[in-house]
């Protein structure tokens, strides 16, 4: 059996005791609390008949309306593909608790990666010059500066009834492979962090280098001179893409702990492609590598992410979660960056709040 994805019967088993765990926020010191779900309520493996939902929740009303009863927050990912649209979000917002907190995906063209033109809203489209509308992806950096403007801006009126309802959590801003440490990578965050105004912000990065031994200490200074929440990973080793899992905490607001899962085969595929061959979800209290803790507390609000390729059942382990970290054994050794998460919630980090979603996800 696959470590790494044991299946959907064994991660029942294993949850199946504190499958109640995630449904309501869990206090910790400082007057913190802890918050779990997943990425996405809509992905076609939770849908699917028996895992997740009801068989009376058929609509996507339903869906969101269940699943806000069983967990107090979600991610929205769909927001990286089409730029969110303001009647969709007045429509989370009446379909969800008031305590409620949705984090948002950026917009591909918002953080350096290719968008279908086909996707875009009728008017950025019509307005794109010529050679621009012939083609089948493109980038911000190919869209005249008025059109990436208006990019940034359609995104936040799209997402603007959540804050205004307090429902937006963060905006998640995935900077690809190919954006490596250098002054204009840092002013392409800094320019993000200027365009978003009041909206909180976490970054992640998919190139090693930003934590080499060169430029790690610089990293981790920029991004806490900015107050900027780092996104911190537990994922795949030995691409170019990894990320080691520095458990690090950038800002006083927010903290941010994603869980991509241990899939090196899967790791560097599209995620279309990861989506037709990933597995369920992995047991949550499997082991990683030791990672080291760089950085101090939150002050407000600790955002842990857990993240995984497999989905099929991904509610199981982020159930599970809060759970773990009331039971996990005395004495036990903490070691890759699920367990700094769990050390770190029943220390409470003084934060306000602490978030951990798991899901599938690029």
């Amino acid at each position: 059996m696959n470590r790494h994805d044991p299946g959907f019967e064994p991660v029942l088993k294993l949850a199946g005791p504190v499958m109640e765990a995630a449904a309501d926020p869990i206090r910790i010191a400082g007057g913190g609390e802890v918050r779990t779900g997943t990425a996405s309520w809509t992905d076609p493996t939770m849908v699917a008949k028996g895992v997740f939902y009801p068989d009376g929740a058929t609509t996507a009303e339903e869906r969101l309306r269940y699943y806000a009863t069983r967990f107090p927050v979600v991610e929205v990912d769909a927001t990286y593909y089409a730029l969110p649209r303001e009647q969709q979000s007045k429509l989370w917002v009446e379909r969800t608790p008031k305590d409620f907190v949705m984090d948002v995906k950026a917009h591909a063209l918002m953080t350096g990666q290719p968008s279908e033109v086909k996707r875009l809203p009728k008017d950025i489209r019509e307005a794109l010059p010529e050679k621009l509308k012939e083609k089948a992806r493109i980038y911000g950096k190919d869209l005249p500066a008025e059109l990436y403007d208006e990019v940034w801006n359609a995104f936040k009126q799209g997402v603007e009834p959540l804050r205004a309802a307090g429902r937006l959590g963060a905006i998640f801003l995935q900077f690809p492979r190919w954006v490596f440490p250098s002054s204009e990578a840092r002013d392409r965050i800094l320019d993000a962090k200027s365009r978003l105004g009041d909206m909180q912000l976490t970054v992640e990065f998919r190139h090693g280098s930003w934590f080499n031994e060169k430029n790690a200490e610089r990293t981790l200074r920029f991004l806490t001179d900015h107050k900027i929440p780092y996104v911190v990973v537990d994922e795949p080793q030995g691409f170019k893409s990894s990320v080691p899992p520095v458990a690090a905490v950038t800002s006083p607001e927010l903290a941010v702990f994603r869980f991509h899962g241990r899939r090196e085969d899967l790791w560097e595929l599209s995620l279309p492609v990861r989506r037709g061959r990933a597995g369920r979800l992995g047991a949550p209290h499997r082991r990683g590598r030791a990672h080291r803790q760089a950085g101090a507390r939150a002050d407000e609000q600790l955002l842990g992410q857990l993240r995984d390729h497999q989905r099929a059942a991904a509610r199981r382990p982020a159930q599970a979660v809060p759970g773990l970290t009331r039971r996990r054994p005395r004495g036990e050794a903490t070691v890759g960056a699920k367990q700094a998460l769990a050390s770190g919630i029943r220390r409470g980090f003084g934060a306000k709040r602490v978030e951990s979603v798991a899901a599938m996800g690029g």
